[in-house]
Protein backbone atom coordinates (compact mmCIF):
# COMPACT_ATOMS: atom_id res chain seq x y z
CA UNK A 1 0.00 0.00 0.00
CA UNK A 2 1.26 3.49 -0.81
CA UNK A 3 2.05 5.62 2.22
CA UNK A 4 1.62 9.00 0.51
CA UNK A 5 -1.69 8.25 -1.18
CA UNK A 6 -4.13 10.99 -0.13
CA UNK A 7 -7.37 9.86 1.44
CA UNK A 8 -10.79 11.03 0.28
CA UNK A 9 -11.05 13.80 2.90
CA UNK A 10 -7.70 15.28 1.82
CA UNK A 11 -8.74 15.21 -1.85
CA UNK A 12 -12.03 16.92 -1.06
CA UNK A 13 -10.22 19.59 0.95
CA UNK A 14 -7.79 20.26 -1.92
CA UNK A 15 -10.72 20.44 -4.33
CA UNK A 16 -12.48 23.00 -2.10
CA UNK A 17 -9.28 25.06 -1.91
CA UNK A 18 -8.93 24.98 -5.68
CA UNK A 19 -12.57 25.99 -6.09
CA UNK A 20 -12.10 28.97 -3.74
CA UNK A 21 -9.03 30.11 -5.68
CA UNK A 22 -10.85 29.64 -8.97
CA UNK A 23 -13.86 31.68 -7.83
CA UNK A 24 -11.54 34.42 -6.57
CA UNK A 25 -9.66 34.50 -9.89
CA UNK A 26 -12.77 34.40 -12.06
CA UNK A 27 -14.98 36.61 -9.88
CA UNK A 28 -14.97 39.67 -12.20
CA UNK A 29 -15.82 37.44 -15.17
CA UNK A 30 -18.58 35.63 -13.27
CA UNK A 31 -20.16 38.89 -12.10
CA UNK A 32 -20.07 40.27 -15.65
CA UNK A 33 -21.59 37.10 -17.06
CA UNK A 34 -24.30 37.03 -14.40
CA UNK A 35 -25.46 40.45 -15.61
CA UNK A 36 -25.76 39.11 -19.17
CA UNK A 37 -27.08 35.58 -18.72
CA UNK A 38 -28.96 33.26 -16.40
CA UNK A 39 -27.14 32.41 -13.17
CA UNK A 40 -27.48 28.69 -13.88
CA UNK A 41 -25.41 29.11 -17.03
CA UNK A 42 -22.78 31.00 -15.04
CA UNK A 43 -22.72 28.18 -12.47
CA UNK A 44 -22.33 25.70 -15.32
CA UNK A 45 -19.36 27.65 -16.66
CA UNK A 46 -17.69 27.67 -13.24
CA UNK A 47 -18.30 23.93 -12.83
CA UNK A 48 -17.02 23.29 -16.34
CA UNK A 49 -13.77 25.19 -15.74
CA UNK A 50 -13.34 23.34 -12.45
CA UNK A 51 -13.91 19.95 -14.13
CA UNK A 52 -11.40 20.76 -16.86
CA UNK A 53 -8.78 21.82 -14.30
CA UNK A 54 -9.28 18.72 -12.19
CA UNK A 55 -9.61 16.10 -14.91
CA UNK A 56 -7.74 17.37 -17.97
CA UNK A 57 -5.05 15.05 -19.21
CA UNK A 58 -2.73 16.47 -21.86
CA UNK A 59 -2.37 13.18 -23.72
CA UNK A 60 -5.99 12.06 -23.67
CA UNK A 61 -8.13 15.20 -23.54
CA UNK A 62 -11.75 15.09 -22.40
CA UNK A 63 -14.93 14.04 -24.14
CA UNK A 64 -18.04 16.15 -23.80
CA UNK A 65 -19.88 13.28 -22.11
CA UNK A 66 -17.02 12.92 -19.63
CA UNK A 67 -17.23 16.61 -18.81
CA UNK A 68 -20.97 16.21 -18.27
CA UNK A 69 -20.28 13.38 -15.85
CA UNK A 70 -17.71 15.46 -13.97
CA UNK A 71 -20.04 18.45 -13.91
CA UNK A 72 -22.74 16.52 -12.08
CA UNK A 73 -21.87 12.88 -11.46
CA UNK A 74 -21.32 9.90 -13.75
CA UNK A 75 -24.88 8.61 -13.34
CA UNK A 76 -26.18 11.97 -14.62
CA UNK A 77 -23.64 12.61 -17.37
CA UNK A 78 -26.36 13.20 -19.97
CA UNK A 79 -27.89 15.97 -17.85
CA UNK A 80 -24.43 17.49 -17.33
CA UNK A 81 -23.75 17.35 -21.05
CA UNK A 82 -27.10 19.05 -21.69
CA UNK A 83 -26.11 21.86 -19.28
CA UNK A 84 -22.88 22.39 -21.19
CA UNK A 85 -24.84 22.41 -24.44
CA UNK A 86 -27.28 24.98 -23.02
CA UNK A 87 -24.35 27.22 -22.06
CA UNK A 88 -22.62 26.98 -25.42
CA UNK A 89 -25.82 27.43 -27.42
CA UNK A 90 -27.16 30.31 -25.34
CA UNK A 91 -27.72 33.41 -27.51
CA UNK A 92 -26.07 35.44 -24.74
CA UNK A 93 -22.91 33.31 -24.75
CA UNK A 94 -19.84 34.33 -26.72
CA UNK A 95 -16.29 33.05 -26.43
CA UNK A 96 -15.27 36.69 -26.80
CA UNK A 97 -16.51 37.26 -23.23
CA UNK A 98 -13.73 35.06 -21.87
CA UNK A 99 -11.21 36.35 -24.39
CA UNK A 100 -11.93 39.95 -23.32
CA UNK A 101 -11.63 39.02 -19.65
CA UNK A 102 -8.29 37.28 -20.18
CA UNK A 103 -7.00 40.20 -22.24
CA UNK A 104 -7.98 42.66 -19.50
CA UNK A 105 -6.28 40.54 -16.82
CA UNK A 106 -3.12 40.22 -18.92
CA UNK A 107 -3.03 43.96 -19.61
CA UNK A 108 -3.51 44.66 -15.92
CA UNK A 109 -0.64 42.32 -15.01
CA UNK A 110 1.69 43.87 -17.60
CA UNK A 111 0.94 47.33 -16.21
CA UNK A 112 1.63 46.10 -12.66
CA UNK A 113 4.99 44.70 -13.75
CA UNK A 114 5.97 47.95 -15.48
CA UNK A 115 5.04 49.92 -12.33
CA UNK A 116 7.23 47.58 -10.28
CA UNK A 117 10.12 48.34 -12.63
CA UNK A 118 10.14 44.86 -14.16
CA UNK A 119 10.12 44.07 -17.84
CA UNK A 120 7.15 41.85 -18.69
CA UNK A 121 7.91 38.95 -21.00
CA UNK A 122 5.30 36.98 -22.88
CA UNK A 123 5.75 33.53 -24.35
CA UNK A 124 4.85 33.40 -28.00
CA UNK A 125 4.73 29.79 -29.15
CA UNK A 126 3.35 30.37 -32.66
CA UNK A 127 0.35 28.15 -31.90
CA UNK A 128 -1.88 30.82 -33.43
CA UNK A 129 -1.13 31.86 -36.96
CA UNK A 130 -0.33 35.54 -37.17
CA UNK A 131 -0.15 37.71 -40.24
CA UNK A 132 3.22 37.86 -41.98
CA UNK A 133 3.55 41.50 -40.99
CA UNK A 134 3.31 40.65 -37.28
CA UNK A 135 5.65 37.66 -37.54
CA UNK A 136 8.41 39.81 -39.08
CA UNK A 137 8.59 42.18 -36.13
CA UNK A 138 12.04 42.25 -34.54
CA UNK A 139 10.81 42.27 -30.94
CA UNK A 140 9.13 38.85 -31.18
CA UNK A 141 11.25 35.77 -30.61
CA UNK A 142 9.45 32.50 -31.40
CA UNK A 143 9.95 29.52 -29.14
CA UNK A 144 8.80 25.93 -29.24
CA UNK A 145 7.56 24.60 -25.89
CA UNK A 146 6.61 21.15 -27.11
CA UNK A 147 8.41 18.21 -25.59
CA UNK A 148 11.08 16.78 -27.84
CA UNK A 149 10.31 13.32 -29.21
CA UNK A 150 12.15 10.48 -27.63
Amino acid sequence: MLKNKPNEAERQEKTRELEKKLVKELWPLLVGLKQKMDRRLVQTLLGLVMAILLHRHRNQGLLLSELGGYLLEPAHCQAGTKRISNLLHSPKWEAALIEDYLWQRATQRVEELWKEGQRPLVIWDESVLESRKVCKRNDYVPCDLRKPDG
